[in-house]
């Protein structure tokens, strides 16, 4: 006998009559089946079967005591994934059917703890099921949480209580699914939680669940506009999290970079944590996982770094705040034998100057800093932040997007040169040049194939 799949169901008409037929069908041939050789004859045919869980559903549509004799509780710890199937699906069918009256009516004085709790791990993730997991388990209600079946759509209300649970017994990423869904339905969302799954998260062992990298960014997001969140605990999670934070779906790691652009102190550390010192002879031997680690954030958050020192909240440029952030870092890694590469980093950050409010392309205090004849490093670094932020991008055979980045950036510098800044000038015309070269290659690369 084979069980009805929906895939080979054609009767046309409303598709929840469909399914109702079709379930009808599962049910009576699981009832012959049954009449015909009796439970273990169900047993082996849901081993048969690609989706023994369909057995099991049907299979609780039964109400003969035997089933529950002969399944419960021996079969719950069975290790064969087709007979754990079976029981499972018939216990969540049961619930569906009959609700928590089934359940507590299930004769349970001979279970140990452990059945106990994997029968609870079978039905909805809610409030009810939380409940008697203290009532029937107790101090080991440890048998329960930690092999639950997290689905948060399950409850409808007081999810917060699952979460506070999921955390008591070490599961941070089932507690960052039950938050996202909070934060995704609009419900009030404990934030000491979220700070707490995080930091959680980032040592378990748990196993991971579907689209975790996403809710976790949007957890971020949401603590990043919460006031009520300590600096520490927002600099900590980003760190910690810096290379989700990849701009992507409007994430960016916000404390960071504002930390970054208003403490010329903290930049001037992540500089050293990157690079070496020219005032060493010899770079220092600490090659263990942990500094890689820290110094590879370090990289990451550099390279990725947009926010330009004297921008406020507003939009607006504070000039004041750019020369004296500049300053003090100028003071700081001369100090410690980093200038140059703070100067290259802090040009490539300059590609992401405001417009000047009086019409120019660039902020003049920014163009001041990379035409000074003392800025060699950051013109350098300007350079090739320019042709990084490019980016990775298809090759037009004709040239055409080369020969227009030619125009543009021959532009830009016509207008600097025109504002008095001439060895800015020369950089964006070097750069114009070199786009002008690279359209004339590609076509004749093109040409040449076609031939």
């Amino acid at each position: 006998m084979c069980l009805p799949k929906g895939s080979n169901y054609k009767e046309k008409g409303n598709w929840k009559e469909q399914e109702e037929k079709l379930n009808k069908r599962r049910k009576d041939a699981i009832i012959e089946l049954f009449q015909q050789g009796g439970i273990n004859t169900i047993i082996q045919f849901a081993k048969s079967v690609e989706h023994p869980g369909q057995v099991g559903y049907a299979f609780g549509h039964l109400d003969d005591p035997s089933i529950e004799k002969v399944l419960l509780p021996d079969y719950l710890i069975s290790e064969d994934k087709a007979e754990l199937a079976l029981v499972s699906n018939l216990i969540l069918s049961k619930y569906h059917i009959h609700g928590w009256t089934w359940c507590d009516g299930l004769n349970k004085e001979s279970w140990n703890n452990l059945q106990v709790g994997i029968l609870l791990s079978f039905l909805p993730f809610n409030e009810g099921t939380w409940e008697r997991a203290e009532q029937w388990l107790g101090e080991s209600q440890i048998e329960y949480w930690s092999r639950a079946n997290v689905n948060p759509y399950h409850a409808d209300k007081n999810l917060g209580l699952g979460v506070d649970k999921l955390l008591e017994y070490r599961r941070p990423n089932a507690a960052i699914f039950c938050l996202y869904r909070m934060l995704h339905d609009e419900m009030e969302i404990n934030t000491n939680q979220c700070v707490h799954a995080l930091f959680a998260a980032l040592s378990s062992k748990e196993d991971t669940f579907p689209m975790d990298q996403y809710h976790i960014v949007e957890l971020i997001k949401y603590l990043q506009v919460d006031t009520s969140v300590s600096d520490n605990d927002l600099f900590k999670i980003e760190w910690a999290y810096l290379k989700l934070l990849d701009y992507s779906r409007d994430s960016k790691p916000v404390y960071l970079e504002n930390k970054l652009a208003n403490e010329p102190e903290f930049f001037s550390e992540i500089i050293r944590l990157v690079y070496k010192s020219k005032k060493e002879e010899e770079p220092q031997a600490d090659s263990s996982k942990e500094m890689k680690a820290i110094a590879s954030n370090a990289w990451h958050l550099l390279y990725n770094w947009k926010t330009v020192p004297g921008i406020q909240e507003d939009g607006s440029f504070n000039d004041s705040k750019f020369q004296d952030w500049l300053q003090k870092v100028k003071d700081i890694c001369t100090e410690s034998g980093h200038l140059e590469v703070a100067y290259i980093t802090f040009g490539e950050l300059l590609i992401h100057s405001p417009a000047d409010p009086n019409g120019l392309w660039i902020h003049h205090s920014i163009a001041e800093v990379l035409n000074d004849q003392n800025s060699e490093a950051i013109r350098d670094g300007y350079k090739t932040g320019i042709f990084n932020d490019r980016g990775a991008h298809f090759v037009d055979p004709t040239g055409k997007p080369e020969q227009d980045l030619a125009g543009q950036y021959n532009q830009k510098a016509e207008d600097v040169e025109n504002a008095g800044f001439h060895r800015l000038a020369v950089i964006l015309r070097s750069i114009a040049d070199y786009y002008k070269q690279e359209s004339i290659k590609i076509k004749e690369r093109y040409d040449r194939e076609i031939e």
